[in-house]
């Protein structure tokens, strides 16, 4: 009997400590994957949006049960899509190079505060704003495959193949060639800090969000000031 009240009272302890730690687990570590679509403010040249890829790996630490901080190492493909247009207002001449790119690749650390609130049993919708800083490790900004060049008589569209061969492509386009790296000393900075701010909805181990950053630091090495504006769409997993 008293054998009995032993194993009884030793299986008691053993769920209640197995409950305990299941309630005071903090950390939660993930992975995530998804789209980035990006633009830069106040380039030399009218931009657009781009759309690439994002992923990487995430980590949660929970405060108490709603409050927490959430950390990422992150890969990003940010940039954008631009016109590359070039005029001689004396000559009334004019080069226009269509669909050109800038692709950025960074490595990105955010880092949150964020608040989940209840929807039912098992969905949460998380809130969470905080700061990141950015790190270029490579990309080139490419120029796109139609030209379009205007005189006072005529205006010719051809490949940009084409023109390089026929047309004095250096004298119009100054540095330009087909590609150079977009992080260099005479075009974008490596380093790069902002501010984001997202929410996105969780069931059990499964998480869709959105995240927009606004960068704070002006990114170029010319005139002017650039700075990355980018949203976000991923889907993640903690485990």
């Amino acid at each position: 009997m008293k054998q009995k009240i032993k194993i009884t009272l030793a299986a008691i302890f053993l769920i209640g400590g197995l409950s305990v730690s299941a309630q005071e687990k903090k950390f939660f570590f993930g992975a995530k994957a998804g789209f980035v679509f990006s633009d830069l403010s106040e380039y030399s040249y009218k931009t657009r949006m781009k759309h690439s890829f994002t992923g990487g790996l995430t980590f949660d630490y929970f405060l108490n049960r709603d409050l927490y901080i959430s950390s990422a190492i992150e890969f990003a493909n940010k940039g954008a899509k631009f016109d590359l247009l070039n005029k001689n207002e004396e000559e009334g001449t004019s080069l226009d190079i269509k669909n050109s790119t800038i692709a950025a690749f960074y490595i990105q650390v955010p880092v949150h505060l964020g608040y989940k609130f209840d929807l039912s049993e098992k969905t949460r919708l998380m809130v969470q704003a905080g700061p990141y800083i950015a790190y270029g490790v490579g990309g080139p900004t490419e120029l796109g495959d139609e030209v379009i060049l205007k005189t006072p008589g005529e205006t010719i569209t051809m490949n940009l193949n084409e023109y390089m061969r026929h047309l004095p492509y250096y004298n119009l386009i100054n540095d330009w060639r087909r590609d150079k790296e977009t992080f260099s000393d005479t075009h974008f900075r490596e380093f790069d800090w902002g501010i984001g701010i997202g929410m996105g909805v969780e069931y059990e181990h499964v998480n869709i969000s959105f995240r927009y950053d606004f960068g704070l630091y002006n990114i170029s090495q010319e005139a002017g000031k650039v700075k990355n504006r980018n949203a976000s769409v991923t889907l993640g997993y903690k485990f």
